[in-house]
């Protein structure tokens, strides 16, 4: 539960334009994972592996060099190429392979299809979605 001093932080923090963030190299090589052709556990598995690298520095050593920026482990998705913001759908044979996997699976018209956008395409309109979701107490 936020107190009242931290929901004013959080409130003028959604005024502020977005910081100027640039790529370190961890999230460039992220990023081109993410395009050649292959499962996204490929493209995650050394990510996984740098975060939990980051948590335990965290832990250990706070005043570590790696994480004096307050955008280590993170990406810009609005700076990111377009692709970062399309679906890549899972590749389902048929009804049998479904229900193995997914306990509630979604039908067919449910599921987004490959290529389908899957997150808004700039700030203006996550900031806007994200007023109507918290309905404006931020």
């Amino acid at each position: 539960m936020l107190h009242a001093h931290d929901k004013a932080k959080v409130r003028l923090m959604w005024l502020l334009p977005i910081p100027s963030m640039s790529e370190p190299a961890d999230a460039t090589a992220f990023l081109g994972r993410l395009s050649l052709a292959g499962s996204l556990d490929e493209a995650l598995a050394p990510s996984l592996e740098d975060e939990a690298h980051l948590r335990r520095l965290f832990a250990a050593d706070k005043l570590s060099e790696r994480l004096k920026s307050p955008f280590v482990g993170l990406i810009n998705v609005f700076a990111a190429p377009d692709f970062i913001r399309k679906t890549r759908a899972r590749a389902v044979h048929d009804e049998d392979e479904l229900s193995a996997k997914y306990i509630m699976p979604l039908s067919d018209e449910q599921r987004r299809k490959d290529g389908e956008p899957c997150m808004v395409a700039n700030y203006d309109e996550f900031h806007k979605n994200f007023l109507i979701f918290t309905g404006g107490s931020y």
